[in-house]
């Protein structure tokens, strides 16, 4: 990220505009905003409208604990029922509606008690649930807790107020406790709150609950034509905790400690828990029935034969206290999404989001996108046939001499393009998701968006060569807000926008993350509101983040970047005047920072094909070819080039700092250093500011103080009259210079071995210092001090005398 004013004037250049032409207007009489409507009421700053929020920001979900809950619980019981048959129209299709009365059931009380919590009291006929903790849970722990902006504490109290009223909280004494996040937003509630249970999911044990595998589990879709899809409603906090497991989770808050009474999200067992008691539940109705965690996929043969089976399910809800969530649930359809796979009357699949993106592929437009898209396809070279010669006609634009213009694209080339894209779609299809193998997500941003790509590793044995399956690629382009976020705020969502668009299949599935930008790794030390939005709902994820070189990050990469790059702002006529009253007319043309400088005549260079390595995952293509620029830039005197990376917004740096600059941004100047120091010695601004400074005298400050505390101690030697009754004459005196601690060692004699024993009793006792500072006397200029100071590697200084 550039930093200085070219940065400024990008982030904040369409506010001054606005502010310049806002002054302009008025100067013309014609008032760009009317004083009369401005209103004084009270306005938080978190509280703005959600304009100012990035669409990324808007479709996060929400971590809140107990949120639709508290929504549900909140809202009077007509309300409620309002809210219910409203949806009805929507979740429930016309086919069912006119076959069998689903309508009337769904109205009846059995159904909508099922739908509609009236309490909150868990699931019964199971009991509260019990962690195993390891022994190495210590007696007495808390988390260091993240600060609270004070703005926010009003609605933090209510929401803590909310969860205590309705049964969530209760207060605790617990010597264990973890900590409340909370994340400002600018939409209502204005908050996130959640508890961040990483310091307890290091000692709680984890066990083996057998996972449904999702394509096995679709196979017995063959013979049913109606489907009903139905969701749990905050499926985690349904399930009642034992009073033990239940003080060991509790959380501090500024308001008091408090012990959730239900399961919460971000406990590292809480997937195989929910499994399990779903499994004991609808355990009987396998036959018929998908349940995969808190998604229940109900299989019918007819109508009649779904509104049967739906009635059962219901039931069983009723008997066990369990809630559905009426909006997630779909009734009565022919073809639903089920855990990312299509599913209709005789056959699955999966569902077209894993085609889209390749879909959606542009042809490139310069050498170096060709090359990143030929190296992107390198994935599917195992399982594409005829993978060389559908290649080949791409490979040929890459060699030298080519040149890329607006016809480059041609009817042929463009059929070659798309045959190529068909066949690689059609490759996707191939591999299903095999939860028994390793995931791999690979993520990355760039200034216009993000990309991902999800792969297993595949082994015919242990010992054989692994083999990489795309499962999912995807790529979203940034809105304006995104591209204005800081670098760290692009990579973050990267990883978030990922793993939710794979969270059918990373849902409870251990997976490997891996990024490009090792900053990621320290993600949880952020204190950015949107940042901790995001940790907090990776928190529910089972995976380990892993950094990986850029280079090895090429698809990811260019999946970030397959997107049309947005134009940039134009300068506005009023904004070049002000500048220019600046001073600033002559400088104002800067050089595109982001565009590196290339010589007249660079060397040609033939780009080559990267040999696929099946033991690593296949590289960016770019890092075996090296292309030219797509529009050469003139060539440039050196005065030119150093004028453009010296001075102006580009600030007066040194020689050595200049000379990076070049390289930088002019890689390939051929500028040696002594032309630059010349260059910069000749600056007008440097000769009288930085140069001036350089070449002055500093002052002489005397004082034996010292920022540093163990920089500098001094010995000296004081005789003692009479001597004492001990015999002894002398006092070796040892002072700390910055702290004026003495030390003092008595003595007999004073010759250099009493001297030496004295300094390696401070030093053994008070640690050893930078400066030993003493006058020249013959003790402490003999071999026995020499060696000693030596020996502990403390410099020797010796004072003036007269």
């Amino acid at each position: 990220m550039v930093v200085g004013l070219p940065a400024i004037i990008m982030h904040y250049g369409t506010l001054f505009i606005d502010m310049l032409q806002s002054a302009v207007q008025e100067y013309r009489g014609e008032p760009s905003h009317n004083l009369t409507n401005i209103t004084h009421d009270l306005v938080h700053p978190w509280q703005h409208a959600a304009e100012g929020e990035a669409p990324e920001e808007a479709a996060e979900p929400h971590p809140c604990i107990f949120t639709d809950v508290l929504n549900f619980l909140e809202i009077t019981p007509e309300a409620a029922r309002e809210e219910y048959f409203a949806q009805m129209d929507q979740h429930v299709s016309p086919a069912f509606r006119n076959a069998v009365p689903v309508i009337d059931y769904l109205r009846s009380p059995q159904a909508v008690s099922a739908f509609i919590p009236t309490n909150w009291e868990g699931i019964k006929k199971i009991p509260p649930l019990e962690f195993k903790f390891k022994p190495t849970l210590p007696e007495r722990l808390k988390f260091k807790a993240r600060p609270i902006n004070p703005k926010l504490f009003p609605q933090v109290e209510a929401e803590v107020s909310r969860l205590v009223a309705t049964g969530y909280f209760k207060p605790s004494r617990s010597p264990i406790a973890c900590c409340m996040v909370v994340a400002p937003k600018a939409t209502a509630p204005f908050i996130r709150i959640c508890v961040d249970y990483r310091p307890v999911n290091l000692h709680i044990e984890v066990g083996h609950f057998p996972i449904p595998h999702v394509q096995r589990s679709l196979q017995k879709i063959v013979k049913f034509k109606v489907f009903i899809d139905l969701d749990l409603v905050n499926a985690f906090h349904q399930v009642r905790l034992g009073a033990l497991t239940s003080e060991r989770l509790s959380v501090v808050t500024p308001w008091g400690q408090f012990a959730p009474q239900f399961m919460p999200e971000g406990v590292a067992p809480a997937s195989f828990i929910l499994q399990e008691v779903m499994t004991q539940i609808f355990g009987d109705l396998e036959e018929w029935s998908i349940v995969i965690f808190d998604n229940m996929l109900v299989l019918a043969e007819d109508y009649e034969d779904a509104l049967k089976k739906l009635k059962i399910i219901i039931n069983r809800c009723n008997e066990y206290n369990l809630y559905l969530k009426f909006a997630k649930s779909w009734l009565g359809f022919d073809k639903v999404l089920f855990f990312g796979y299509e599913c209709s009357f005789n056959m699955y699949g999966l569902a077209d989001q894993r085609k889209k993106t390749l879909q959606e592929f542009r042809p490139p437009r310069t050498l170096k996108q060709l090359q990143s898209f030929i190296g992107f396809a390198l994935y599917f070279k195992s399982f594409v046939p005829h993978f060389a010669t559908l290649a080949a006609p791409l490979h040929d634009m890459t060699r030298d001499g080519f040149v890329w213009d607006d016809s480059v694209w041609t009817a042929e080339r463009l059929h070659d393009f798309e045959r190529f894209k068909e066949e690689l779609a059609r490759c996707i299809a191939l591999h299903y998701p095999d939860y028994d193998k390793e995931f791999v997500l690979r993520t990355d941003a760039s200034q216009i968006g993000v990309g991902m790509v999800l792969y297993q590793i595949h082994r015919d044995t242990p010992e054989s060569e692994p083999v990489y399956q795309v499962i999912l690629f995807a790529s979203q382009k940034f809105s304006d807000q995104a591209r204005r976020w800081a670098t760290i705020e692009q990579e973050a969502y990267a990883v978030f926008w990922a793993v939710k668009t794979c969270e059918f299949y990373l849902r409870f599935k251990y997976f490997v993350l891996e990024t490009d930008h090792a900053n990621l790794q320290w993600m949880e030390a952020s204190l950015v509101s949107k940042i901790i939005r995001w940790r907090i709902y990776l928190q529910g994820f089972n995976f380990m983040l892993r950094h990986i070189a850029g280079r090895k990050n090429g698809v990811a990469d260019w999946l970030s970047r397959n997107h049309d790059t947005p134009a940039e702002p134009q300068t506005p006529e009023v904004l070049v005047q002000c500048l220019s009253g600046m001073g600033m007319d002559e400088k104002f043309d800067a050089p595109d920072l982001r565009a590196p400088f290339v010589m007249p005549d660079p060397a040609p260079v033939v780009p080559v094909a990267p040999a696929h390595d099946d033991t690593e995952m296949p590289v960016d293509i770019e890092e075996a070819a090296v292309e030219p620029l797509d529009t050469p830039l003139p060539a440039l005197a050196p005065e030119e080039l150093l004028a453009k990376v010296h001075g102006g917004r580009m600030g007066h740096h040194g020689a050595r700092k200049t000379w990076k600059l070049l390289n930088e941004h002019f890689p390939g100047h051929r500028i040696p250093l002594r032309v630059v120091e010349e260059f910069i010695s000749s600056c007008a601004l440097c000769q009288k500011d930085r140069l001036g400074m350089t070449d002055a005298l500093q002052p002489v400050y005397r004082t034996l103080k010292h920022g540093n505390k163990r920089r500098m101690v001094g010995v000296d030697t004081l005789t003692v009259t009479p001597a004492d009754k001990f015999g002894n004459q002398y006092i070796i005196v040892i002072v700390v210079h910055a702290t004026k601690f003495v030390f003092l060692h008595p003595t007999h004699t004073k010759n250099a071995e009493e001297t030496a024993l004295a300094l390696f009793r401070f030093f053994s006792q008070y640690g050893v210092y930078e400066f030993l500072i003493s006058d020249p006397g013959s003790d402490l200029t003999s071999e026995v001090i020499e060696h000693l100071v030596k020996w502990l590697g403390i410099r020797h200084v010796f004072s003036l005398v007269d």
